[in-house]
Formats: C-alpha cells, sequence, structure tokens
C-alpha cells in the first residue's frame, strides 16, 4: 500500500466539457473559444487537470440547452450507446423474418437512456426498455421508448 512512484502518477478524470483556449496549426473544425465536450482516454492524462490536449476528432460542441456538468457526462454513454447499436449491433441492417424492435435492458441508466434516444431518433425500431420505478418508467417513456417493463 505504499504511494506510487512519481512516473506513476496518473491525473484523474475521463469525460469532460470546457471552452477551448487554444488550436493547433492542423484544426479545422473548432476555434478559441468554442465551448466543447469530450470523452477520455487511457492515452493521455485524466480531464481533472485545468488544461488538455485533445484530437478534435472526439470533441463535440456543447449542447446550448446543457450545463457544464450535463455536457461533460455526455461523452462516454453517447459514445458506448452509439457503438452498440450502430457498429457492435448495426441496427439500421434489416433482418428477414425478425421484428424491427429492440429490448434495452437498464433503460433508466446511462447507457440505457442515451441507446433509447439514438435508437428513437435514427432508426425505425420498436424501443423496448425495462425500467424499475414509476418514475423510471416514466422518463424512459419520455425519452422514447415506445412500451417500457
Amino acid at each position: 500500500s505504499a504511494a506510487p512512484e512519481k512516473e506513476q502518477w496518473r491525473v484523474l478524470g475521463w469525460d469532460a466539457a470546457g471552452t477551448i483556449v487554444a488550436v493547433g496549426a492542423d484544426v479545422t473544425g473548432f476555434s478559441v473559444g468554442d465551448e466543447v465536450f469530450y470523452a477520455g482516454a487511457l492515452i493521455r492524462s485524466g480531464t481533472n487537470a485545468a488544461f488538455h490536449l485533445v484530437d478534435e476528432r472526439l470533441v463535440g460542441r456543447k449542447p446550448r440547452s446543457l450545463n457544464w456538468a450535463e455536457a461533460a457526462a455526455l461523452p462516454l454513454t453517447a459514445l458506448t450507446a452509439w457503438e452498440m447499436l450502430f457498429d457492435r449491433l448495426d441496427v439500421r441492417r434489416s433482418v428477414p423474418g425478425t421484428a424491427p424492435a429492440l429490448l434495452i435492458i437498464g433503460g433508466a441508466g446511462g447507457v440505457g437512456s442515451m441507446a433509447i434516444q439514438l435508437a428513437r431518433a435514427l432508426t425505425g425500431l420498436t424501443i423496448i426498455a425495462t425500467a424499475s420505478r414509476p418514475e423510471t418508467q416514466e422518463w424512459v417513456t419520455s425519452l422514447g421508448a415506445h412500451y417500457v417493463v
């Protein structure tokens, strides 16, 4: 339980939101002053630092409707839901002989709530989600689930 050596120290933090204070010469999609959010990565220090160097391909514009904390909570859950739906499950591909439906277990959770919204907005699937409490059942319905169990 000894403290790690200085070379092993790590800055904590994963997802983040902030304002761009400088851009590299090759950056084309963002400018100084842009409000953004982005996902963390294992190859760089954590996001609980004063400044962070991020590849512009991993950055999105912070929605005006979200505060800083909400925007910082978005990247990992949204990316995980996107990769599951479109990269792994390929939900846009129709499967002959099957009903066009998607069951999302844990619809009120972080990834589940993002999956509901993405699937509803970008597919024609019937979305069935699970939620355990009356208030989360209502919330999951408001996100776009057709049925909640």
